[in-house]
């Protein structure tokens, strides 16, 4: 079977105008990677930043003169209970 000259200009620009269908979706998807990256490079300078500002900060070490390794489990419980806690809340937001 032989495809007339019509039909084979039409067939390369449907294949043509597929291609630029396909680097248009392609364009797209990066240019939101890019500004997914970008999002992402910003929220890591506002952390460093906070860092940053927060070594100045005197924190008060708790557990300096305890000899016991042990102590933690008086209060494990409670930093569990507020972890749970803070989960549940984001889980309501979400």
């Amino acid at each position: 079977m032989e495809i007339s000259p019509a039909q084979q200009d039409v067939k390369e620009k449907l294949a043509e105008e597929l291609s630029k269908i396909r680097m248009g979706r392609s364009t797209r998807s990066l240019l939101h990677q890019q500004r997914v990256e970008r999002s992402l490079k910003k929220e890591e300078r506002e952390i460093s930043e906070k860092m940053d500002t927060s070594v100045g900060v005197s924190v008060v070490d708790i557990d300096s003169n305890i000899k016991d390794p042990q102590l933690c489990s008086f209060y494990a419980p409670d930093i569990y209970n507020i972890i749970c806690a803070k989960e549940l809340d984001r889980k309501a937001f979400n």
